[in-house]
């Protein structure tokens, strides 16, 4: 935005920064359960569940007696 003598930057959803240089971190709030690792996207994020869950946020456990051969 242009202002007298200088400027002020409006940054768009997942950046932030007197020029809008910052990638938010959207794992900062622990989205993921059950010891999934969060992977942080622009303005978004993505969860690696461990071995028995599954889920977008890792949180159903695998019913290993369910599984069919």
């Amino acid at each position: 935005i242009d202002q007298l003598n200088g400027y002020r930057c409006v940054c768009q959803t997942g950046y932030s920064g007197s020029e809008c240089q910052n990638n938010d971190d959207d794992c900062l709030r622990k989205p993921c359960r059950n010891n999934g690792v969060c992977i942080d996207l622009i303005n978004d994020f993505r969860c690696q569940c461990v071995p028995g869950f599954v889920g977008p946020l890792c949180q159903d456990n695998v019913d290993d007696c369910d599984l069919r051969p």
